[in-house]
């Protein structure tokens, strides 16, 4: 809002009406805002031409995407890469915020609950995540172990940041459970939760559609701990008009979605 007073003092001009319940255009405003999306839409054309608008879907694409631990993606990464052959995938698996807006990756697949107003895409599904152990660990116990009974595998919440509501984590259900779980090793590796887990050390969380490929492993028994992310496929909105960013967006978003309604039924 001080940009906002400050422009409208450059151009002596009202552009808001201030009222109790908000903000509206006033009278000024409303041709400036018309006037504003045309230019804006110019910007877009132009940036794409720059960018590179080729007919033929082709060049470096780089993606960002959440850890495997929740959802396998490779396989649609292959069937993208079989329909499009020009197209080269650079990969950056991450859980921080990829800066879309200065151009570090042009497509991001995110588990967020709502993403940046700069960017567009779509909401593809829901990613659930739950406690698993592996088999030989669970035939430890002479009867169903408890939560509190189980050793568990932690990863930080500085690492864990899977996009969802902070108090809606697994970690944090499981705190409200048991007042101090038994944590009995800690890491920030992704792949070292899954082989921990197969390895009988203890329990942890994952994406249920990921831990269904391993046949050692099991739900963690009468565990109601369930965390669901939204799942988004987005890009910055001034690339939305880039050959292979549109191929990208529209097969991998579609496969996406088939997926994890696949998953939900």
């Amino acid at each position: 809002m001080r940009r906002i007073d400050q422009f409208e003092k450059q151009l002596g001009v009202k552009l808001f009406k201030r009222l109790q319940s908000g903000y509206v255009l006033s009278d000024a405003g409303e041709p400036l805002l018309c006037r504003v999306a045309e230019i804006e839409s110019e910007l877009v054309d132009l940036l794409d031409v720059v960018q590179g608008r080729d007919e033929a879907p082709s060049g470096v694409l780089r993606v960002t995407q959440p850890h495997n631990v929740l959802l396998d993606l490779y396989p649609l990464y292959r069937d993208f890469i079989q329909r499009y052959p020009d197209i080269q995938l650079d990969i950056k698996t991450s859980s921080s915020i990829v800066n879309l807006n200065r151009q570090e990756a042009e497509i991001a697949i995110r588990l967020t609950e709502q993403p940046s107003e700069l960017l567009v895409g779509r909401k593809v599904g829901t990613v659930s995540v739950s406690a698993y152990m592996s088999k030989h660990y669970l035939a430890q116990f002479d009867a169903v172990p408890s939560l509190a009974e189980l050793n568990w595998i932690f990863l930080p919440r500085s690492v864990n940041n899977w996009g969802g509501r902070s108090n809606d984590s697994g970690w944090e259900q499981l705190h409200r459970r048991v007042a101090t779980p038994k944590i009995v090793m800690q890491t920030t590796n992704y792949a070292d939760i899954v082989s921990a887990i197969r390895a009988g050390i203890g329990a942890s969380f994952l994406g249920d559609l990921y831990a269904r490929q391993f046949d050692d492993l099991v739900p963690v028994p009468n565990c109601d701990i369930t965390n669901h992310l939204n799942m988004w496929i987005v890009t910055h909105r001034d690339l939305r008009g880039v050959k292979r960013v549109q191929c990208f967006m529209r097969f991998f978003g579609d496969a996406l979605a088939e997926m994890l309604s696949g998953h939900a039924s």
